[in-house]
């Protein structure tokens, strides 16, 4: 047993291997301007994959429509996705789609709440969610998600 303790496949990124990347010069400076071009998000639809969205937090304005995935050991996918009305259990979905809707005032948001009341949740819970937004035909899926596990 080797006594290094990366792991195999750490080579790849160690600093003698990787290669120096030298900037591009820019065309024109980022601005505001330049990545929103007055944006609004009119027509975008964004689902917030997170511990759930409240419609009536006053940063959020409105919610099109959301889904609670729920794992479910009796499902081939081992989740179950309902559409419905729900809440945030935790409040992490909210502001993050309160931040969306700073930025892109009028998008649809949709709720996909994949986490429970202590920000706990499965891979499978989180793939179906996932699969939810994607056939549901969202244009941008924001997650902000993390684990403790290895």
């Amino acid at each position: 047993m080797s006594s290094d303790p990366l792991p195999a496949w750490a080579w790849q990124f160690s600093a003698g291997h990787l290669p120096t990347v030298r900037p591009m010069p820019l065309a024109a400076p980022i601005t505001e301007e330049w990545a929103w071009g007055g944006s609004t998000g009119k027509g975008v639809k964004v689902a917030v994959i997170d511990s759930g969205v409240d419609a009536d937090h006053p940063r959020v304005g409105a919610v099109a429509g959301g889904v609670i995935v729920e794992p479910d050991d009796t499902s081939p996918t081992g989740a179950r996705v309902t559409e419905t009305p729900h809440e945030d259990l935790y409040g992490h979905g909210t502001a993050c789609a309160g931040i969306i809707r700073e930025l892109a005032p009028d998008c649809e948001i949709y709720s996909v709440r994949v986490l429970g009341a202590k920000l706990s949740g499965r891979g499978t819970v989180f793939a179906a969610g996932l699969d939810w937004a994607i056939n549901s035909g969202m244009h941008v899926v924001n997650l902000s998600l993390s684990t403790g596990r290895a």
